[in-house]
């Protein structure tokens, strides 16, 4: 996503983002249409909790109504290229409760500032309270 030789910083990206990019109705959603498939085309390594499927596939299905809207979202997710799914291990959730606790926040978003932190990755979320308390960036 730099557009230079230099390797490229991996990427977490939270929830928020995915479930703007698959809702039309999300008022986030061409900016999060835009910022995945630039990311896409990028060299950049994706990562995400083992959660992320679930988190999106429920969502969406709340949304919409649908449950097979969230199944086809899920499938989505799961393929979207270069996205690796970090397992939500012992170490992980330890960490998460250390990171939750000290920047106040929701378990899920602890869960991926941790995920973004043992990957030495940048956290990109539309949530303010990530970016404000935890040092997320905005999708740009």
């Amino acid at each position: 996503m730099t557009g230079s030789n230099a390797p490229e910083i991996p990427v977490v990206v939270d929830a928020n983002v995915w479930v703007a990019a698959f809702d039309p109705a999300d008022r986030l959603h061409e900016r999060s249409v835009v910022f995945l498939e630039r990311l896409a085309g990028s060299e950049a390594p994706v990562w995400a909790p083992d959660l992320l499927p679930v988190e999106v596939a429920c969502a969406i299905a709340r949304r919409t109504g649908r449950p097979e809207d969230g199944h086809r979202a899920a499938a989505a997710v799961v393929s979207y290229p270069g996205l690796n799914l970090h397992p939500l291990d012992r170490p992980c959730l330890q960490l998460a409760i250390r990171l939750g606790t000290a920047h106040r926040l929701r378990a899920a978003d602890a869960i991926y500032l941790a995920v973004a932190r043992e990957r030495n990755a940048r956290l990109v979320s539309w949530d303010r309270e990530l970016i404000e308390r935890a040092g997320a960036v905005l999708p740009c």
